[in-house]
């Protein structure tokens, strides 16, 4: 597994902190001096086994339906965003799961970030959140991203995959 240092330190309750044992987030931080703000990149993990496919074959789709949300210290919702996403019902095999990805900036202070997801067919929802601490000062050490994969955008490959995110001219697979 590949380590890749970004952004700023981990404060507490930066991992996951899950409602619903099989939908899990992690939240990593990145501030940015020039803006004195904190870009926070949020991975969700949606596990696949927990969908019905649109048909009994493997032609079938597996759809489902995300709702981030972002709250200040005092419950306020500050953001809020939405998309469906679909794939091959091939793919509903134990262990297997959809990364998701969403990004935001935050002030300085504590957030609390929330995320649901609703099978499209059986209309099975699972949800979980995380806090977020937004940095009030330049950071002393980094994040920490963990990645199973990084590559350099050379040439005409230059565009993330589904699943990467870019940083700089590095490609990293979430």
């Amino acid at each position: 597994m590949l380590v890749m240092a970004l952004g700023g330190a981990m404060g507490p309750h930066q991992g996951s902190d899950q409602s619903d044992q099989n939908l899990s987030i992690r939240a990593v931080r990145f501030y940015r001096a020039d803006a004195k703000q904190t870009r926070v990149k949020a991975f969700v993990q949606v596990p696949y086994e927990i969908m019905v496919p649109t048909t009994d074959d493997q032609n079938g789709q597996l759809s489902y339906d995300v709702s981030v949300q972002v709250s200040d210290s005092t419950g306020l919702k500050l953001y809020q965003t939405g998309w469906k996403n679909h794939v091959s019902a091939a793919m509903r095999e134990p262990g297997a799961f959809a990364m998701d990805m969403v990004d935001f900036a935050l002030a300085p202070g504590k957030y609390r970030l929330e995320v649901a997801v609703s099978d499209s067919v059986s209309g099975h929802k699972l949800s979980t959140g995380v806090d977020v601490d937004a940095f009030s000062t330049p950071p002393a050490a980094s994040d920490l991203m963990l990645a199973p994969g990084m590559r350099l955008a050379t040439g005409d490959d230059t565009v993330p995959r589904p699943g990467e995110l870019r940083r700089g001219n590095t490609l990293i697979t979430a």
